[in-house]
């Protein structure tokens, strides 16, 4: 599937924040044509504070992925699967660009736990997992710039 997600990012925070050079630059938030480099395929707030605790310089779009179609033996399975729709869908129309989509699923006693999408299911989902363990796996999709996908679960 490529390289590691860590090398690309590695290496763009490396250049951005000019490691090596023998004057430490400030990050570069954009590239010479005012665009970002780094897309993050999220609206997610908590996902935006994660990457911009790395100090890398970003924009986020959201990628319009419907999440109710897939199916998936496993919460491991579907959070990959949705990581990498995200991830494509963004790229396919930012050409060029580093994108990072990224997904999580939670699951208890084998029951994929969704979105409540109202106060009353989620009173619901809470109920169903008190007393009990939920699993949730995380997946992370990178597209580089040259169309490369690299994933981790």
């Amino acid at each position: 599937m490529g390289e590691s997600l860590h090398q690309p990012l590695q290496r763009y925070r490396q250049q951005a924040i000019g490691i090596g050079a023998e004057n430490n630059r400030t990050r570069h938030e954009c590239d010479d044509t005012g665009v970002a480099t780094i897309i993050l395929a999220s609206t997610s707030p908590y996902r935006a504070e994660l990457l911009t605790r790395l100090g890398l310089g970003f924009e986020t779009m959201a990628p319009g992925v419907d999440e109710t179609g897939y199916q998936a033996v496993s919460a491991h399975e579907l959070a990959g699967l949705l990581a990498q729709a995200k991830a494509q869908a963004v790229a396919g129309s930012r050409p060029g660009r580093i994108v990072i989509g990224s997904d999580q699923v939670a699951v208890c006693e084998g029951r994929f736990l969704g979105k409540p999408g109202s106060i009353e299911a989620a009173i619901e989902q809470l109920q169903f997992q008190r007393g009990k363990t939920t699993l949730f796996e995380t997946a992370v999709c990178l597209v580089d710039a040259n169309g490369i996908l690299s994933q981790s679960c």
